[in-house]
């Protein structure tokens, strides 16, 4: 059985933010633009370490942490910001990576410089 999962704010985008099959959960996109006071992010470092903290905060509704995750796939808006994105990466993850993809691509919001999804499992592995 197939179930969707819609989390504000991503109820206004009519997309799923996670949909979980067979134990295995699949999320839409996460940004971090903006820190948890509403203040513009300016850089990869900054937006790729609150990303990631929306996500987590995504993942604790269904009762699952960044631990959960298995694959990620990194969007960055620029290749250059690689160095940036992976110094933050190392240290959220300290050793326990999940499998990454990274690419580019332009965004809507022209303030974004990195957007991610991901899959984790259910249950600790």
């Amino acid at each position: 059985m197939t179930k969707r999962i819609i989390i504000e704010p991503y109820d206004k985008y009519d997309i799923s933010t996670f949909v979980i099959h067979r134990g295995t959960v699949h999320s839409g996109h996460f940004g971090g633009i903006y820190d948890n006071d509403g203040k513009k992010l300016l850089t990869i470092e900054d937006q790729t370490y609150q990303t990631f903290m929306n996500l987590k905060s995504a993942l604790s509704e269904i009762h699952l942490d960044l631990v959960n995750l298995l694959k990620v796939t990194v969007i960055l808006k620029d290749i250059a910001d690689f160095q940036g994105m992976h110094i933050v990466w190392k240290r959220i993850f300290n050793g326990c990576y999940p499998a990454r993809t990274t690419i580019t691509s332009q965004f809507v919001d022209a303030d974004c410089l990195i957007q991610i999804e991901a899959v984790a499992a259910i249950g600790k592995g």
